[in-house]
């Protein structure tokens, strides 16, 4: 081939490759708007609920570690001793402590 053919060649190639550009927007003007994100600072942190998920199974795990924490040290979490009107050593004295061990594995 001449070097004319040759240039010839790629000129017509960049030329069509940009018809086709063209030609694809305008038959499919959505596709230019699927390109463009506008969407908000919380639709873009939810998305499609994945964080949201992750977050609560964080809390939970949490919230185990903090019951197991308390069952391990057989403290009373403060509500505990308004309603049952005794701390952990008063229950301890009634029947050798059975009743402490079984709220503490109840607990857990």
């Amino acid at each position: 081939m001449t070097p004319f053919a040759l240039f010839r060649g790629r000129i017509s190639s960049i030329v069509a490759l940009e018809h086709l550009y063209h030609r694809e927007h305008h038959l499919y003007p959505q596709a230019v708007l699927l390109t463009h994100d506008d969407r908000g600072f919380l639709e873009t942190l939810v998305g499609d609920g994945r964080p949201l998920l992750i977050l609560s199974a964080v809390l939970l795990v949490g919230c185990g570690a903090f019951a197991v924490f308390q069952a391990a040290t057989g403290h009373f979490l403060p509500h505990d001793t308004v309603y049952l009107g005794m701390t952990a050593p008063e229950i301890c004295a009634v029947q050798d402590c059975r009743v402490l061990y079984f709220m503490i594995h109840d607990r857990v």
